[in-house]
């Protein structure tokens, strides 16, 4: 066993060598491809509004196809934001979202996995909760790798070396859910509403 899962390092490090040495010689670009047009404003009873991002934060993430939308119920006024980065070329695009909470003061008091049911199948999911300077956020996250939803971050990374070893041009995205104040159920519900959005994204 600890043979096997040595020779697994070895293929995902010569694996990540061979892609950096492709592109070493290419300058990286901040791109966009605008893949977000149609994603809605409006998710049932949620009410999307665009945040504004920072220049640096698009020159930081090498792509500016990030979406930052805080949704707000109707209903009960509570709010959900999304945060969605994709890219097609760059990826150190994707990081785990804890490293940015981590990197911004937060304390991580928990990090777990998650099933949530779509209705005809399931997304597995990240979950995390994080204390910070203005209480408690949960987060959900995964990330997409030419069209599958994956969680595991070295997965969406082996999946889209090996796609650009191959020629392919794979987009690859990390897909944050975020809340300081709905429940987890509107959570839960407000990702089966998005969902069917995203598969026809990525």
């Amino acid at each position: 066993m600890k043979d096997k899962y040595f020779w697994v390092l070895v293929f995902i490090f010569l694996l990540s060598s061979l892609v950096v040495k492709k592109i070493s010689n290419s300058k990286v670009n901040i791109e966009t491809s605008l893949v977000f047009s149609d994603l809605p404003l409006k998710l049932n009873n949620w009410k999307g509004k665009d945040l504004r991002l920072d220049k640096e934060v698009y020159e930081i993430l090498g792509t500016k196809d990030v979406v930052m939308r805080a949704y707000k119920n109707t209903t009960n006024n509570k709010i959900i934001t999304l945060a969605i980065v994709y890219s097609t070329k760059n990826r150190a695009s994707f990081h785990p979202p804890e490293m940015c909470y981590l990197g911004g003061g937060g304390q991580l008091l928990k990090k777990s996995k998650e099933r949530i049911w779509l209705g005809k199948n399931y997304l597995d999911a990240n979950k995390l909760v994080i204390k910070n300077s203005q209480g408690i956020i949960k987060a959900w996250y995964w990330y997409s790798a030419g069209g599958d939803f994956i969680s595991n971050y070295y997965l969406q990374q082996i999946r889209l070396a090996w796609g650009a070893l191959q020629g392919k041009n794979e987009g690859g995205a990390l897909i944050r859910i975020s809340t300081a104040n709905a429940s987890e159920e509107d959570v839960r519900l407000f990702i089966k509403e998005l969902m069917p959005y995203l598969k026809k994204i990525f």
